[in-house]
C-alpha cells in the first residue's frame, strides 16, 4: 500500500502513456498504441490551441513517419482542443476519429492504466518541485515502464525486449532509477 499524497496538487499530477513526454497541465498529448508499438514524441506547448493541435494532426499523419500511418481510428477524449480542423486533417488521411463518451475512463484502458501506474509506482513517492523535474521523472518512468517493468497482460514480459543475447550464467544486476524509487533486476548481456 502506498502512502497518501502529501498535497492535493501532487495527487492530480498528470501522466502520459508510455509513449510521450508530458508536463503538468494543458498541452499534453497522450497517444497510446497497442502494447509493443512505439508511439510518437510530441512537442508540448504552454498555450495549446487549435493551430497547435492541427500541427500535431499533420505530424501524426505524415506520409513518411506518421504514427497513424496504416491506422483507421483515433480514440480521443472530449477535450475542446480536438477541434474540427484536427478531425478533418485526420479524416483526409483516412483516419476516423472516435470521441469517447463523457465520464467513461474504462473505454481508454491503456492510457488509464498507465496513468494509474505512474501515480502509484512513482508520483506517490516523489514530489516534483518544478516542471523540469516533473519532465525528468516522467521520462525516467516511461523508459522503465517500456523496457524494465514486467507486464501481466503480456505474460510478465517487457514491452521492449532487450537487445543482444543474455548470459544465463552471469550474475543478476539490480539497477535503479530515480534514486531507488524504480527498481528492476536483469542479467548481463553476453
Amino acid at each position: 500500500m502506498h502512502p497518501p499524497p502529501l498535497c492535493p496538487r501532487h495527487a492530480r499530477c498528470p501522466g502520459p502513456d508510455a509513449d510521450t513526454r508530458s508536463r503538468a497541465g494543458k498541452g499534453d498529448v497522450l497517444s497510446a498504441g497497442l502494447p509493443g508499438h512505439e508511439g510518437p514524441r510530441h512537442r508540448d506547448s504552454l498555450l495549446p490551441n487549435g493551430e497547435w493541435m492541427s500541427q500535431i494532426a499533420r505530424n501524426l499523419t505524415d506520409c513518411d513517419d506518421g504514427f497513424l500511418n496504416g491506422s483507421r481510428h483515433l480514440i480521443h477524449d472530449r477535450d475542446p482542443l480536438f477541434t474540427r480542423s484536427f478531425r478533418e486533417i485526420l479524416k483526409s488521411s483516412g483516419v476516423k476519429t472516435v470521441k469517447l463518451p463523457a465520464r467513461s475512463p474504462n473505454l481508454n484502458a491503456y492510457a488509464e492504466r498507465f496513468v494509474r501506474s505512474i501515480k502509484s509506482e512513482c508520483l506517490a513517492q516523489i514530489i516534483p518541485l518544478g516542471e523540469e523535474y516533473l519532465r525528468h521523472v516522467v521520462k525516467e518512468y516511461t523508459e522503465h515502464y517500456r523496457s524494465e517493468r514486467n507486464h501481466q497482460g503480456l505474460e510478465n514480459s517487457l514491452i521492449e525486449k532487450p537487445h543482444g543475447v543474455v548470459d544465463m550464467d552471469s550474475g543478476v544486476e539490480h539497477p535503479e532509477r530515480l534514486g531507488g524509487v524504480l527498481n528492476y533486476y536483469e542479467r548481463r548481456a553476453a
